[in-house]
C-alpha cells in the first residue's frame, strides 16, 4: 500500500535529514478567505500570483509526495501523521491544476484538521481559500483611452487550444 511505503520513507528521511518543522497556523475557524490571509501574512509568500507552492508548502514543513501512477482518478489529498502535514499530488496534472490542488489541500490542513465539516462544506470552503491564496498580481494600469485586446473567437477555441499554444493552433488553422 503506498501511504505505508510513503510513511516508511518519510520516517527514514526524517531520522536522517533535518526538515523545516511544520508551521501551519492554528485558526480556529475563520471563513476562507480570511484564513488565506492569515496564512499569507504568517508565510509571506509575496504578491506573485502563483508561487511554487510545492516549494512554498515544504518550506513550511508540510511533507509533500507524489500518488502514484495507478491513482489518476485522485487528483490530490492532505493528511495528518501526529504532528506532521502530509500532502499527497497527482503529478499527471498540469503545472497549473497541481498548483491549485497544492493550494487546495493546503486549505484542508489549515480549516479542516479534525474533520467537522461535512465534505461537500469542507470542498466549497478549500476551493474558496484557495482563490483568495495568493493574492491575483495586480494589472498593470492600462494607459488612458485604451482597452485590452480580446483575441478573436479565443473564447470558443474548445478542448486543447487554451493558452498561447491554443492561439497559436487556432490561428494558423484559420
Amino acid at each position: 500500500m503506498q501511504q505505508e511505503g510513503t510513511a516508511q520513507l518519510y520516517d527514514w528521511i526524517d531520522e536522517r535529514f533535518r526538515l523545516p518543522e511544520p508551521d501551519l497556523p492554528s485558526l480556529g475557524k475563520p471563513d476562507p478567505e480570511t484564513a488565506s490571509e492569515m496564512v499569507r501574512t504568517r508565510w509571506d509568500p509575496g504578491n506573485a500570483p502563483a508561487p511554487n507552492m510545492v516549494h512554498l508548502l515544504q518550506s513550511h514543513g508540510v511533507r509533500v509526495f507524489s500518488l502514484s501512477p495507478d491513482s489518476l482518478e485522485v487528483d490530490a489529498f492532505a493528511v495528518w501523521r501526529g504532528t506532521t502535514p502530509f500532502v499527497f499530488l497527482n503529478t499527471m496534472e498540469t503545472v497549473e491544476r497541481s498548483t491549485f490542488d497544492a493550494a487546495h489541500e493546503l486549505g484542508h490542513l489549515v480549516m479542516h484538521a479534525t474533520r467537522e465539516r461535512p465534505a461537500p462544506e469542507a470542498e466549497r470552503q478549500a476551493n474558496d481559500f484557495t482563490s483568495a491564496f495568493p493574492p491575483k498580481a495586480r494589472r498593470p494600469a492600462l494607459r488612458p483611452g485604451t482597452a485590452p485586446v480580446p483575441l478573436p473567437g479565443a473564447a470558443g477555441l474548445g478542448p486543447g487550444r487554451s493558452g498561447v499554444g491554443g492561439v497559436r493552433r487556432w490561428w494558423r488553422g484559420r
